[in-house]
Protein backbone atom coordinates (compact mmCIF):
# COMPACT_ATOMS: atom_id res chain seq x y z
CA UNK A 1 0.00 0.00 0.00
CA UNK A 2 1.66 3.59 -1.33
CA UNK A 3 2.67 5.66 1.70
CA UNK A 4 0.51 8.48 0.65
CA UNK A 5 -2.44 6.22 1.83
CA UNK A 6 -1.26 5.67 5.30
CA UNK A 7 -0.80 9.11 5.51
CA UNK A 8 -4.46 9.76 4.79
CA UNK A 9 -5.67 7.08 7.00
CA UNK A 10 -3.65 8.04 9.68
CA UNK A 11 -5.42 12.07 9.11
CA UNK A 12 -8.68 10.40 9.07
CA UNK A 13 -8.46 8.73 12.61
CA UNK A 14 -6.69 12.20 13.96
CA UNK A 15 -10.04 13.66 12.48
CA UNK A 16 -12.27 11.38 13.81
CA UNK A 17 -11.16 11.45 17.56
CA UNK A 18 -10.87 15.05 16.83
CA UNK A 19 -14.76 15.05 15.95
CA UNK A 20 -15.84 12.59 18.22
CA UNK A 21 -13.87 14.54 21.53
CA UNK A 22 -15.64 17.78 20.41
CA UNK A 23 -18.87 16.54 20.30
CA UNK A 24 -18.80 15.35 23.75
CA UNK A 25 -17.08 18.48 25.36
CA UNK A 26 -20.19 20.10 23.64
CA UNK A 27 -22.14 17.43 25.52
CA UNK A 28 -20.75 18.28 29.04
CA UNK A 29 -20.88 22.01 28.69
CA UNK A 30 -24.82 21.28 27.92
CA UNK A 31 -25.51 18.82 30.50
CA UNK A 32 -27.13 20.14 34.14
CA UNK A 33 -27.42 23.84 32.28
CA UNK A 34 -31.09 23.88 33.74
CA UNK A 35 -32.87 25.08 37.37
CA UNK A 36 -36.26 23.87 37.52
CA UNK A 37 -37.84 25.29 40.58
CA UNK A 38 -39.98 22.83 43.31
CA UNK A 39 -43.79 22.53 42.63
CA UNK A 40 -45.86 21.32 45.75
CA UNK A 41 -48.11 18.24 44.15
CA UNK A 42 -51.89 18.05 44.60
CA UNK A 43 -53.12 16.17 46.77
CA UNK A 44 -54.75 12.84 44.79
CA UNK A 45 -52.97 13.68 41.77
CA UNK A 46 -49.81 11.36 41.37
CA UNK A 47 -48.88 7.88 41.50
CA UNK A 48 -45.51 6.20 42.07
CA UNK A 49 -45.56 2.79 40.18
CA UNK A 50 -42.55 0.49 40.93
CA UNK A 51 -42.86 -3.13 38.72
CA UNK A 52 -39.93 -5.76 40.85
CA UNK A 53 -38.86 -9.42 40.31
CA UNK A 54 -36.97 -10.96 42.58
CA UNK A 55 -35.41 -7.52 43.92
CA UNK A 56 -35.17 -9.46 47.71
CA UNK A 57 -31.39 -7.31 47.66
CA UNK A 58 -32.55 -3.59 46.35
CA UNK A 59 -36.37 -3.45 48.25
CA UNK A 60 -35.51 -3.01 52.02
CA UNK A 61 -33.73 0.37 51.17
CA UNK A 62 -36.50 1.37 47.96
CA UNK A 63 -38.69 0.63 50.64
CA UNK A 64 -36.83 3.19 53.03
CA UNK A 65 -36.07 5.66 50.90
CA UNK A 66 -40.89 5.41 50.21
CA UNK A 67 -41.40 5.76 53.84
CA UNK A 68 -39.65 9.30 53.27
CA UNK A 69 -41.65 9.66 49.78
CA UNK A 70 -45.12 9.17 51.56
CA UNK A 71 -44.01 12.23 54.63
CA UNK A 72 -43.06 14.33 52.18
CA UNK A 73 -45.39 14.36 48.81
CA UNK A 74 -48.86 13.48 48.50
CA UNK A 75 -48.55 10.12 46.69
CA UNK A 76 -49.76 6.77 46.34
CA UNK A 77 -47.16 4.02 45.54
CA UNK A 78 -47.79 0.62 44.43
CA UNK A 79 -45.61 -2.15 44.16
CA UNK A 80 -46.67 -4.58 41.45
CA UNK A 81 -44.85 -8.00 42.04
CA UNK A 82 -43.63 -9.30 38.37
CA UNK A 83 -43.76 -12.89 39.43
CA UNK A 84 -40.80 -13.42 41.85
CA UNK A 85 -39.36 -16.11 42.83
CA UNK A 86 -37.29 -15.26 45.67
CA UNK A 87 -38.05 -13.67 48.92
CA UNK A 88 -39.45 -10.62 47.45
CA UNK A 89 -42.54 -10.74 48.58
CA UNK A 90 -41.66 -11.58 51.77
CA UNK A 91 -39.19 -8.83 52.35
CA UNK A 92 -42.36 -6.03 51.03
CA UNK A 93 -44.71 -7.89 53.39
CA UNK A 94 -42.26 -8.06 56.55
CA UNK A 95 -41.35 -4.30 56.16
CA UNK A 96 -42.86 -1.71 58.61
CA UNK A 97 -44.23 -0.01 56.05
CA UNK A 98 -46.11 -2.49 54.72
CA UNK A 99 -49.63 -1.52 55.40
CA UNK A 100 -49.31 2.33 55.35
CA UNK A 101 -52.78 3.38 53.78
CA UNK A 102 -50.40 4.73 50.80
CA UNK A 103 -48.65 1.67 50.00
CA UNK A 104 -50.52 -0.80 47.37
CA UNK A 105 -48.91 -4.39 46.43
CA UNK A 106 -50.14 -5.64 43.98
CA UNK A 107 -50.10 -9.66 42.23
CA UNK A 108 -51.05 -9.17 38.38
CA UNK A 109 -52.59 -12.30 36.65
CA UNK A 110 -50.76 -14.92 35.83
CA UNK A 111 -51.41 -13.99 31.57
CA UNK A 112 -49.35 -10.19 32.66
CA UNK A 113 -45.62 -11.15 32.48
CA UNK A 114 -42.62 -8.82 31.94
CA UNK A 115 -42.09 -5.39 32.57
CA UNK A 116 -44.26 -3.30 29.91
CA UNK A 117 -46.94 -5.70 30.24
CA UNK A 118 -47.08 -4.82 34.10
CA UNK A 119 -46.60 -1.53 33.57
CA UNK A 120 -49.81 -1.47 31.31
CA UNK A 121 -51.98 -2.82 33.79
CA UNK A 122 -51.42 -0.65 36.80
CA UNK A 123 -51.78 2.04 34.68
CA UNK A 124 -55.47 0.90 33.57
CA UNK A 125 -55.71 -0.14 37.29
CA UNK A 126 -54.94 3.68 38.64
CA UNK A 127 -57.21 6.03 39.19
CA UNK A 128 -54.87 9.01 39.10
CA UNK A 129 -54.44 11.76 36.49
CA UNK A 130 -50.31 11.71 36.47
CA UNK A 131 -48.10 8.38 37.07
CA UNK A 132 -44.43 8.08 38.26
CA UNK A 133 -42.68 4.95 37.22
CA UNK A 134 -39.51 3.92 39.11
CA UNK A 135 -37.62 0.60 39.36
CA UNK A 136 -36.78 -1.40 42.55
CA UNK A 137 -33.19 -0.52 42.67
CA UNK A 138 -33.55 2.88 42.51
CA UNK A 139 -33.72 5.39 45.38
CA UNK A 140 -36.29 8.71 44.33
CA UNK A 141 -36.29 11.73 46.19
CA UNK A 142 -39.48 14.13 47.16
CA UNK A 143 -37.54 17.03 45.60
CA UNK A 144 -36.57 15.25 42.64
CA UNK A 145 -40.25 14.74 41.91
CA UNK A 146 -41.40 17.75 42.90
CA UNK A 147 -39.21 19.09 40.24
CA UNK A 148 -40.27 17.10 37.60
CA UNK A 149 -43.86 17.77 38.60
CA UNK A 150 -42.63 21.61 38.00
CA UNK A 151 -41.29 20.75 34.38
CA UNK A 152 -44.52 19.50 33.40
CA UNK A 153 -46.30 22.23 34.83
CA UNK A 154 -44.65 25.19 33.44
CA UNK A 155 -43.79 23.03 29.34
CA UNK A 156 -47.62 21.46 29.38
CA UNK A 157 -45.96 18.45 28.65
CA UNK A 158 -47.66 15.24 28.97
CA UNK A 159 -44.55 13.35 29.34
CA UNK A 160 -41.12 13.97 31.41
CA UNK A 161 -37.98 12.39 31.62
CA UNK A 162 -35.37 12.89 34.26
CA UNK A 163 -31.75 12.06 34.92
CA UNK A 164 -29.99 9.23 36.39
CA UNK A 165 -27.15 9.12 39.33
CA UNK A 166 -24.86 5.92 39.45
CA UNK A 167 -23.91 4.93 42.67
CA UNK A 168 -20.06 4.84 42.65
CA UNK A 169 -18.13 1.46 43.08
CA UNK A 170 -14.23 1.86 43.10
CA UNK A 171 -13.82 -1.87 40.99
CA UNK A 172 -12.72 -1.80 37.26
CA UNK A 173 -16.08 -2.99 36.68
CA UNK A 174 -18.11 -0.53 38.91
CA UNK A 175 -15.84 2.38 37.75
CA UNK A 176 -16.35 1.31 33.92
CA UNK A 177 -20.14 1.66 34.46
CA UNK A 178 -20.46 4.53 36.43
CA UNK A 179 -18.46 6.48 33.26
CA UNK A 180 -20.67 4.96 30.47
CA UNK A 181 -23.88 5.25 32.14
CA UNK A 182 -23.23 8.67 33.29
CA UNK A 183 -22.08 9.79 29.93
CA UNK A 184 -24.96 7.74 28.01
CA UNK A 185 -27.64 10.01 30.57
CA UNK A 186 -25.64 13.12 29.20
CA UNK A 187 -25.76 12.17 25.73
CA UNK A 188 -29.53 11.54 25.46
CA UNK A 189 -30.20 14.77 27.36
CA UNK A 190 -28.52 16.38 25.15
CA UNK A 191 -29.88 14.66 22.38
CA UNK A 192 -33.50 14.93 23.46
CA UNK A 193 -33.45 18.88 23.33
CA UNK A 194 -31.10 18.80 19.79
CA UNK A 195 -35.11 17.09 19.02
CA UNK A 196 -33.32 13.57 17.75
CA UNK A 197 -34.24 11.63 21.11
CA UNK A 198 -31.99 8.57 21.15
CA UNK A 199 -33.47 7.11 24.75
CA UNK A 200 -35.03 8.02 28.05
CA UNK A 201 -34.71 7.12 30.99
CA UNK A 202 -37.17 4.50 32.54
CA UNK A 203 -36.57 4.65 36.11
CA UNK A 204 -37.55 7.94 36.04
CA UNK A 205 -40.87 8.96 34.04
CA UNK A 206 -43.63 11.24 34.87
CA UNK A 207 -46.36 11.40 32.22
CA UNK A 208 -50.31 11.88 32.01
CA UNK A 209 -52.67 8.64 32.52
CA UNK A 210 -54.75 9.26 30.25
CA UNK A 211 -52.71 10.03 27.02
CA UNK A 212 -50.16 6.88 28.84
CA UNK A 213 -54.03 4.52 28.19
CA UNK A 214 -55.26 6.66 24.67
CA UNK A 215 -51.50 5.83 23.03
CA UNK A 216 -51.28 2.67 24.43
CA UNK A 217 -47.52 2.41 24.11
CA UNK A 218 -46.79 -0.94 24.37
CA UNK A 219 -49.42 -2.69 22.47
CA UNK A 220 -47.20 -4.08 19.75
CA UNK A 221 -44.09 -4.64 21.49
CA UNK A 222 -44.48 -6.20 24.85
CA UNK A 223 -42.99 -9.37 23.76
CA UNK A 224 -39.61 -6.82 22.83
CA UNK A 225 -36.74 -6.77 25.45
CA UNK A 226 -37.06 -3.55 27.90
CA UNK A 227 -38.16 -0.44 26.06
CA UNK A 228 -40.22 0.52 28.44
CA UNK A 229 -38.51 3.95 27.71
CA UNK A 230 -38.63 4.28 24.26
CA UNK A 231 -41.90 2.91 23.45
CA UNK A 232 -43.66 5.29 25.74
CA UNK A 233 -41.68 8.28 23.42
CA UNK A 234 -42.87 7.12 20.36
CA UNK A 235 -46.20 6.29 21.22
CA UNK A 236 -46.43 10.12 22.58
CA UNK A 237 -44.50 11.39 19.65
CA UNK A 238 -47.31 9.97 16.97
CA UNK A 239 -49.74 11.40 19.49
CA UNK A 240 -47.98 14.91 18.83
CA UNK A 241 -48.02 15.32 22.42
CA UNK A 242 -45.65 17.13 24.44
CA UNK A 243 -42.36 15.63 26.01
CA UNK A 244 -39.67 17.37 27.90
CA UNK A 245 -36.55 15.95 29.13
CA UNK A 246 -35.05 17.62 32.29
CA UNK A 247 -31.94 18.73 32.76
CA UNK A 248 -31.00 19.53 36.00
CA UNK A 249 -28.99 17.01 38.02
CA UNK A 250 -31.67 17.20 40.96
CA UNK A 251 -34.58 15.21 39.59
CA UNK A 252 -32.12 12.82 39.51
CA UNK A 253 -33.10 8.89 41.19
CA UNK A 254 -30.23 7.33 41.80
CA UNK A 255 -29.18 3.59 41.16
CA UNK A 256 -26.56 0.78 41.82
CA UNK A 257 -24.71 -0.79 38.55
CA UNK A 258 -24.64 -4.54 37.76
CA UNK A 259 -22.69 -6.90 39.98
CA UNK A 260 -20.90 -9.06 38.01
CA UNK A 261 -19.39 -8.79 34.02
CA UNK A 262 -22.41 -11.40 33.33
CA UNK A 263 -25.18 -9.25 34.21
CA UNK A 264 -23.26 -5.97 32.47
CA UNK A 265 -23.29 -8.45 29.20
CA UNK A 266 -26.89 -9.50 29.33
CA UNK A 267 -27.91 -5.64 30.12
CA UNK A 268 -25.97 -4.62 27.11
CA UNK A 269 -27.60 -7.32 24.54
CA UNK A 270 -30.88 -6.28 25.91
CA UNK A 271 -30.36 -2.53 25.42
CA UNK A 272 -29.10 -3.28 22.08
CA UNK A 273 -32.04 -5.07 20.58
CA UNK A 274 -34.54 -2.75 22.17
CA UNK A 275 -33.13 0.36 19.85
CA UNK A 276 -33.32 -1.92 16.61
CA UNK A 277 -36.95 -1.68 17.08
CA UNK A 278 -37.10 2.50 17.38
CA UNK A 279 -39.07 4.01 14.25
CA UNK A 280 -36.69 7.20 14.41
CA UNK A 281 -33.79 4.63 14.34
CA UNK A 282 -31.76 7.36 16.45
CA UNK A 283 -30.57 5.40 18.68
CA UNK A 284 -29.03 2.64 16.75
CA UNK A 285 -27.06 5.41 14.15
CA UNK A 286 -25.40 6.89 17.17
CA UNK A 287 -24.33 3.04 18.35
CA UNK A 288 -23.10 1.92 14.86
CA UNK A 289 -21.21 5.44 14.53
CA UNK A 290 -19.24 4.77 17.43
CA UNK A 291 -19.00 1.29 16.62
CA UNK A 292 -17.13 2.14 12.60
CA UNK A 293 -15.23 4.90 15.26
CA UNK A 294 -13.42 2.66 17.28
CA UNK A 295 -13.04 -0.47 14.96
CA UNK A 296 -11.88 2.10 12.52
CA UNK A 297 -9.46 3.45 15.20
CA UNK A 298 -7.95 -0.55 15.71
CA UNK A 299 -7.32 -1.23 12.19
CA UNK A 300 -5.41 2.10 12.43
CA UNK A 301 -3.60 0.73 15.51
CA UNK A 302 -2.79 -2.56 14.29
CA UNK A 303 -1.69 -1.13 10.38
CA UNK A 304 0.46 1.12 12.44
CA UNK A 305 1.63 -1.95 14.54
CA UNK A 306 2.73 -4.20 11.36
CA UNK A 307 4.52 -0.81 9.57
CA UNK A 308 6.29 -0.54 13.50
CA UNK A 309 4.62 3.12 13.23
CA UNK A 310 4.20 3.08 16.67
CA UNK A 311 4.50 6.54 17.41
CA UNK A 312 1.11 7.04 15.46
CA UNK A 313 -0.48 4.90 17.33
CA UNK A 314 0.62 6.04 20.98
CA UNK A 315 -0.43 9.47 19.63
CA UNK A 316 -4.32 8.57 18.39
CA UNK A 317 -4.62 6.68 21.99
CA UNK A 318 -3.39 9.49 23.80
CA UNK A 319 -5.26 12.19 22.53
CA UNK A 320 -8.39 9.85 22.96
CA UNK A 321 -7.80 8.96 26.10
CA UNK A 322 -6.55 12.16 27.19
CA UNK A 323 -9.68 13.61 25.95
CA UNK A 324 -11.89 11.84 27.51
CA UNK A 325 -10.48 11.89 30.61
CA UNK A 326 -11.06 15.94 30.54
CA UNK A 327 -14.66 15.54 29.66
CA UNK A 328 -15.44 12.66 31.91
CA UNK A 329 -14.37 14.54 35.07
CA UNK A 330 -16.32 17.63 33.92
CA UNK A 331 -18.88 15.26 34.20
CA UNK A 332 -18.62 14.02 37.18
CA UNK A 333 -18.14 17.62 38.80
CA UNK A 334 -21.35 18.28 37.40
CA UNK A 335 -23.24 15.19 38.86
CA UNK A 336 -21.77 16.17 42.05
CA UNK A 337 -19.75 12.60 42.23
CA UNK A 338 -16.07 12.14 42.94
CA UNK A 339 -14.51 11.61 39.19
CA UNK A 340 -12.36 8.63 38.62
CA UNK A 341 -8.71 8.74 38.47
CA UNK A 342 -7.00 8.85 35.08
CA UNK A 343 -5.75 5.01 35.76
CA UNK A 344 -9.24 3.99 35.77
CA UNK A 345 -10.17 6.38 32.50
CA UNK A 346 -7.97 4.38 31.00
CA UNK A 347 -9.00 1.15 31.52
CA UNK A 348 -12.47 2.47 31.35
CA UNK A 349 -11.51 3.48 27.95
CA UNK A 350 -9.93 0.02 26.70
CA UNK A 351 -12.85 -2.09 27.84
CA UNK A 352 -15.53 -0.42 26.11
CA UNK A 353 -13.29 -0.21 22.74
CA UNK A 354 -13.65 -3.80 23.26
CA UNK A 355 -16.81 -4.72 24.26
CA UNK A 356 -19.19 -2.52 22.64
CA UNK A 357 -18.52 -4.06 19.68
CA UNK A 358 -18.80 -7.53 20.84
CA UNK A 359 -22.17 -6.41 21.83
CA UNK A 360 -22.77 -4.94 18.61
CA UNK A 361 -21.50 -8.25 17.25
CA UNK A 362 -23.36 -10.79 19.09
CA UNK A 363 -26.80 -9.05 19.66
CA UNK A 364 -28.33 -10.51 16.50
CA UNK A 365 -27.96 -14.26 18.17
CA UNK A 366 -27.28 -13.93 22.14
CA UNK A 367 -30.12 -14.91 24.49
CA UNK A 368 -31.82 -11.90 26.69
CA UNK A 369 -32.32 -12.80 29.78
CA UNK A 370 -34.06 -10.06 32.71
CA UNK A 371 -34.41 -10.80 36.45
CA UNK A 372 -33.53 -14.45 35.98
CA UNK A 373 -36.10 -14.79 32.94
CA UNK A 374 -34.99 -15.93 29.50
CA UNK A 375 -36.82 -13.46 27.38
Amino acid sequence: MPQSLYIILWLVAILWINVYLIQWFRVIAFFNSQEIPRVRIPEETLEIICVFRNEETQLIPFLNQVAEILQNISAKVTLVNDHSEDQSLEIVRNHPLFGHPNLELRNPPPTIKGKKACINWAVNQSNRTLIFTTDADCLIFPFAIEKMFSLMESTKSQLVLGLVRFEEKDTTLGTYQSIENSALIALSTYHANMKTPTMGNAANMLFSRSHFIASNPYEQNEHIPGGDDIFLIQAFQNQKLKISYANDINTAVTTGVCPDWTSLWHQRIRWAQKSRFQKTGNTQKSQIVFVLFVCYLWGISIGSVLHQAYAIVLMCWTLKIGGEAIFIRKLFFKMDQKAPSLFQIIKSSLIQSLFVPLVALFQFFAPVYWKGRKL
